[in-house]
């Protein structure tokens, strides 16, 4: 029963992936414009496709914004699959976060000097967890709540001219879905996806520089030189995910990591991108007195994003290699891969700000593509997520947001885990000068 119930949801994927093609082939209306950009423009004298997650950049002398999510959940998801033997619960409950609010700003020191910098609140802020602990006879226990804190980016940028620019500080990394569609307006789902997660850090700051700019009216480069990742944070279940240094006080540079990435931006609504990353992690362990091991990571991404008042596609593809793994106390797959298909159809284009939205997503990863010789992964790192459901724009800056989602495991043996969601988003701008 679950072998047919599997293979109808993989013919179900793969017939939404051809009709996105084709329904991308029918569409020409390159005069559109996106809610998105509506949002965007609102508040920007010009929004940079090829740079998602950089549109905020083009203050002139100061800036603010806020985002924040609002979540209510039921699933089955209820503890971990790595060590339930029958993987998600029949039980399902239901939760109620935040999780996630967030403030930007920014400050022009001249017309091509200023600085920028986000701050995250994730699940409610700053916290701990539950211990407890003995004091003679008294016991002694003690609530706090979890969340975290997060400067997620703060960097000097200088606009030398439109071909040559520099950004020096805590930087976003140019790959993943994190850095296609960022505020939580910008997609469709009601969290961004799992799929680039499983394999790389889900959100990517390292500290370093990057130069930037137009080749042609077409094409834009950006170039990277930032803070390797730390191999003694791989595992089998996210490859290289829990790598990055960024999250520790010290971050070594001895061996840093390159990224590149190019885009093309030639047809309206349209932007493609490629990305390269490589990076040595000999001399980034936060033990230093770890032998060296010659672990490198290389990754590489292609990306698709077309969104105009009635289609919202955002895709991509990331491929990872990871080079003598084995030296690892535990060691993670030499090849890892992800993907994720992001489509969406306004039922009321001819009122953009007011957009009713039907989505599918799908969502692929494996972090245990190739494993070393005679090490066999843990099937149970496997998944692909399908995901459905509707949105409802109050206006360019808020939403409403619900859908269902079904994971389904690479372990047959386990449940496979779903769930539905309903929350409230927005990403608003009330300061732009």
């Amino acid at each position: 029963m679950k072998q047919k119930f599997k293979l109808k949801i993989s013919v179900l994927s793969i017939a939404l992936l051809f009709c996105s093609v084709r329904v991308l082939a029918q569409h020409v209306e390159h005069g559109g414009k996106h809610v998105d950009d509506i949002a965007n423009e609102e508040h920007h004298h010009d929004h940079d496709h090829s740079s998602p997650i950089h549109s905020h950049d083009d203050f002139n002398k100061y800036f603010l914004a806020v985002h924040g999510i609002t979540l209510f959940n039921a699933t089955n998801v209820l503890n971990d699959r790595f060590e339930n033997p029958d993987g998600a619960t029949k039980q399902w409950n239901a939760t109620a976060s935040l999780p996630l609010f967030a403030t930007a700003f920014g400050f022009g020191i001249t017309d091509k000097t200023k600085i920028f910098a986000k701050i995250e609140f994730e699940h409610g802020g700053i916290g701990g967890h539950q211990h407890a602990g003995e004091h003679g006879h008294e016991a002694h226990v003690g609530l706090e709540k979890s969340g975290a804190v997060v400067l997620e980016r703060v960097y000097l940028l200088h606009k030398f001219s439109e071909n040559f620019n520099l950004r020096v500080g805590k930087l976003a990394m140019p790959i993943g879905q994190m850095y296609l569609a960022h505020e939580p307006i910008t997609y469709r789902a009601t969290l961004q996806g799992r799929a680039d997660g499983n394999i790389i850090p889900h959100e990517w700051q390292e500290i370093g520089f990057s130069l930037f700019g137009d080749i042609t009216p077409a094409w834009s480069y950006q170039l990277y030189c930032v803070t390797g990742l730390d191999a003694d944070y791989f595992s089998q279940e996210n490859f290289v995910s829990e790598g990055k240094q960024s999250r520790f006080e010290r971050n070594f540079y001895s061996t840093p990591a390159f990224v590149g990435r190019i885009d093309y931006k030639g047809i309206d609504n349209l932007n493609i991108g490629l990305t390269g990353y490589y990076g040595n992690t000999d001399l980034n362990s936060q033990d230093q007195t770890q032998a060296r091991r010659n672990i490198s990571v290389t990754l590489a991404e292609l990306s698709v994003v077309y969104k105009t008042n009635k289609l919202h596609a955002v895709s991509n593809v990331i491929l990872g290699n990871a080079t003598n793994t084995e030296k690892l106390d535990a060691p993670i797959a030499q090849q890892a891969m992800a993907a994720t298909v992001e489509l969406g159809y306004n039922l009321n284009s001819k009122n953009p700000i007011n957009g009713l939205w039907l989505f599918g997503r799908v969502d692929y990863s494996n972090p245990i593509y190739k494993m070393p010789n005679g090490i066999v992964g843990d099937v149970c790192a496997k998944e692909t997520s399908i995901t459905g459901g509707i949105n409802y724009f109050l206006n360019s800056s808020v939403a409403i947001k619900a859908e269902y989602f079904h994971r389904l495991v690479g372990n047959e043996n386990i449940n496979n885990e779903q769930g539905v969601s309903v929350g409230a988003v927005f990403s608003f701008v009330p300061v732009n000068k």
